[in-house]
């Protein structure tokens, strides 16, 4: 998918796109498949895996059905909403996960997906949301860095691992090493060698130099089929933390007494005062 497709496309033309014929895609296998529809256009649009497949002249094409078990249904869950929604919602993604697993796991397999099916704008997309989530979080876990490890090491991913190093290396200087046996050879190299750099070196990689400069940040985590647009997915894809209703605060409005006795309705959600009654 290129950046005046899905994300920059005026809605007439998503209004056309959502108006066409409708896909199936059964995702998983034995007990854990699940069947999603979305419209064929969205997903020509943003794969060449699944424009070949659908607009083929095999048994995908003629039934407009997809079986992918060889896919997680959680993932491709997450794949739908970025594709209706044009972006990833990170409140969203964690509230659907409901603590079955950790976040930057999840973002790492959808890189892993968005990677398999040609899906750039995707991969692109959860790039910047692991790293943003790792900024905002802190280092990823072991299994996001074996996960990423499964993608043929492009420069955009070999930047990430080494980027996603960085930020461990400088969390366990701040709380003094710990084991680090448990990652993989290839990326504990990484880490050695970031610890032998100067220190201007280091901040030079860091996260936060390349947050600062959002064309920097293109250039060294994404791939676009196209450079004609501005790439807004560093602010499009920002992690924000999910918060469970029951832990928020309860809200400390109390409505609003008019001077003729009557109780004005305040909606709580927005901010707005309803009607009087």
């Amino acid at each position: 998918m290129t950046d005046s497709s899905r994300r920059l496309r005026g809605a007439g033309s998503f209004r056309r796109s959502v108006s066409g014929p409708v896909a199936s895609i059964e995702v998983g296998d034995g007990l854990h498949v699940q069947e999603f529809f979305a419209h064929k256009s969205l997903l020509c649009d943003c794969s060449q895996y699944f424009k070949a497949a659908l607009d083929g002249h095999f048994a995908e094409g003629q039934k407009q059905k997809i079986v992918l078990d060889d896919e997680d249904p959680v993932i491709f869950g997450t794949f739908v909403a970025w594709l209706y929604q044009g972006q990833l919602d990170s409140q969203g993604v964690e509230a659907a996960l409901d603590g079955s697993e950790r976040f930057d796991y999840h973002i790492a397999k959808l890189i892993v997906f968005a990677d398999k099916r040609s899906i750039t704008e995707l991969e692109n997309d959860a790039i910047t949301m692991l790293l943003s989530f790792s900024h905002r979080a802190g280092p990823v876990e072991r299994r996001v860095v074996e996960c990423i490890y499964e993608i043929p090491h492009v420069l955009q991913i070999s930047n990430l691992l080494c980027v996603l190093a960085s930020e461990e290396v400088h969390f366990r200087q701040s709380s003094r090493m710990g084991n680090m046996t448990c990652y993989p050879p290839e990326y504990l190299a990484i880490m050695v060698r970031i610890l032998l750099e100067p220190v201007e070196s280091r901040i030079h990689r860091s996260l936060k130099f390349f947050i600062d400069d959002l064309a920097s940040f293109c250039n060294a985590y994404h791939t676009h089929q196209e450079s004609s647009k501005v790439c807004s997915s560093l602010t499009d894809n920002a992690y924000v933390p999910y918060v469970p209703p029951e832990t928020q605060r309860p809200s400390t409005k109390r409505p609003r007494i008019l001077a003729a006795g009557l109780t004005t309705v305040i909606n709580i959600s927005d901010d707005r005062e309803g009607e009087h009654r």
